[in-house]
């Protein structure tokens, strides 16, 4: 179910080739190419699951995104209608650091929203069914799905009439041009505010040109 499960399978082994070659009769430098081997082994595994497993989920991303926070559990049926208003506050550029393009970390895209429930539904993220999310997709000129957006919680709900604010962060595309960044709410597992209601489409905020 998780990656560090096999580190208690492995720990055996980093601790076993060590002690036979401390008691057997091995040449010199046959052990320093044992633990060269052991110790790159160890440290690309290591930057590998850092870069793929670990700071895609960081907690610093949790700070904007909230997800960790969400302890509702019910579960919603999908919306007969999907009316929202979303309006922008304020777009940041978040420059990652040396560690962070150490491990793959792209700059991040910080998008403050104000969202208003023009609806006759209740906006909750959850984490069953029909959860409610703050999210965004990468379209191009076409309004094509280029990308899928991380997903920033709702944590107390939200009547219709009531507003509140969000942040999404995304990260900067590599090597992809004329895309735009649409910020749209999502009821998980039944739609997306902007696609099934042409009249809660805001405008794209942030375009991605040569």
């Amino acid at each position: 179910m998780h990656y560090t499960g096999y580190f208690k399978a492995i720990a055996v082994l980093f601790f076993a080739v060590p002690l036979l070659m401390a008691y057997g009769n091995i040449k010199f430098r046959i052990r320093i190419g044992i633990f060269v081997l052991l110790f790159l082994a160890l440290s690309i595994t290591t930057v590998y699951n850092m870069h793929a497993r670990i700071l895609p989920f960081s907690s610093f991303l949790d700070k904007y995104t909230r997800l960790s926070q969400v302890v509702e559990d019910r579960r919603v049926e999908c919306f007969e209608n999907y009316i929202s208003e979303v309006s922008v506050k304020q777009v940041r550029i978040k420059l990652a650091g040396l560690l962070d393009r150490f491990f793959g970390v792209d700059d991040l895209i910080l998008v403050e929203l104000e969202v208003t429930n023009t609806g006759e539904n209740t906006y909750l993220s959850s984490k069953n069914f029909g959860s409610v999310h703050v999210s965004y997709h990468w379209v191009d000129a076409d309004g094509k799905v280029v990308a899928d957006g991380a997903r920033s919680a709702i944590l107390e709900e939200v009547l219709p009439g009531q507003k509140f604010s969000s942040t999404i962060v995304a990260p900067v595309p590599e090597d992809v041009v004329d895309i735009f960044l649409m910020p749209s709410l999502v009821q998980e597992g039944c739609s997306w505010f902007y696609l099934a209601n042409p009249d809660s489409r805001t405008s794209p905020i942030i375009a991605i040109t040569p």
